[in-house]
């Protein structure tokens, strides 16, 4: 506290705490707004399944990760097959992996092929982790997609995740604003009396 003509203090340290505190308080909120909002969503198999992470809480920030750990998640996120969206931050890593990507496919339109003749470990998608057997035939040119059967349909991206994210960029710089502009920063000063 420091002391003026008029005898006042004013308590920063006290005011800096508390202010932390608010904004903290806020930013948490609106985090598990975002999960309610992604659990809402139909994501089928992946749907109830978002969570945030704490990753790191310091005097200066505190940073979330928000996400869910079934991988149906990210199909109804990005898509799938022909029309599996090609900004898609993870798509390389996928089709580089050994496991997940048919190397029968064709990496620059994606559309959903047999695999090879064998035994093939693929993701359990409706588990959402892990792999399971799939016997392929010897027949990798031919189109599934084309075939009707609902397991190899494209799918378009939904982008809601990406969505809620955008969304509570905005509400979030909102909630900051609004923090600083309604603070009750005149507590803080003492005496003058």
């Amino acid at each position: 506290m420091s002391l003026n003509k008029l005898g006042l203090k004013f308590d920063l340290i006290g005011m800096l705490r508390d202010l932390e505190k608010t904004l903290s308080y806020r930013v948490i909120a609106l985090i598990d707004e975002m999960v309610l909002e992604l659990n809402s969503k139909d994501f089928e198999y992946a749907t109830g399944t978002f969570k945030k992470e704490l990753i790191e809480m310091s005097e200066d920030y505190v940073k979330y990760k928000i996400g869910s750990p079934h991988w149906y998640s990210w199909i109804v996120n990005y898509g799938k097959g022909s029309a599996m969206a090609s900004d898609n931050p993870f798509l390389q890593d996928y089709m580089n992996d050994d496991v997940l990507w048919n190397d029968a496919r064709d990496k620059l339109d994606r559309t959903i092929v047999p695999r090879h003749k064998g035994v093939h470990e693929v993701p359990n998608w409706e588990a959402g982790e892990g792999t399971k057997p799939l016997y392929g035939s010897n027949n990798t040119n031919y189109n599934l997609e084309e075939k009707g059967d609902p397991r190899f349909l494209p799918r378009y991206p939904s982008r809601y995740l990406d969505r809620v994210m955008l969304d509570s960029k905005d509400r979030l710089i909102s909630e900051i604003n609004n923090v600083f502009r309604t603070f009750p920063y005149s507590d803080y000063l003492k005496g003058g009396g």
